[in-house]
C-alpha cells in the first residue's frame, strides 16, 4: 500500500508546497523573496553545519561522522525548536 492510496489528498498537498516553495524562494515573484532566501540559508547553514555544503561528501561520505552527521543536526534541530 503506498502513501497516495493512505492519503489521496498527499498528492494535491504536496503539488501546492511544492509550488509554494517555487514561489517563494525559486524565483523572485514574491516581494520578500530575498528575506525568504536569507532565512532558508540560515536554516540550511545549520543542517550543513557550514555556509558551503560538501556535495561529494554528502553523496559519498567516507566516516562514520560524515555519516551521521546530518541526521544528528536534523534531531539537533527538531529538539531546539521545541523548547
Amino acid at each position: 500500500m503506498t502513501a497516495c492510496a493512505i492519503t489521496p489528498t498527499l498528492s494535491s498537498s504536496t503539488a501546492e508546497l511544492a509550488w509554494l516553495f517555487q514561489h517563494k524562494l525559486g524565483e523572485n515573484l514574491d516581494d520578500a523573496n530575498m528575506h525568504y532566501k536569507q532565512e532558508w540559508s540560515k536554516e540550511m547553514a545549520v543542517v550543513f553545519g557550514k555556509k558551503t555544503p560538501d556535495l561529494e561528501e554528502l553523496i559519498h561520505p567516507q566516516t562514520a561522522d560524515q555519516t551521521t552527521a546530518p541526521a544528528a543536526r536534523r534531531e539537533i534541530q527538531k529538539w531546539t525548536q521545541r523548547s
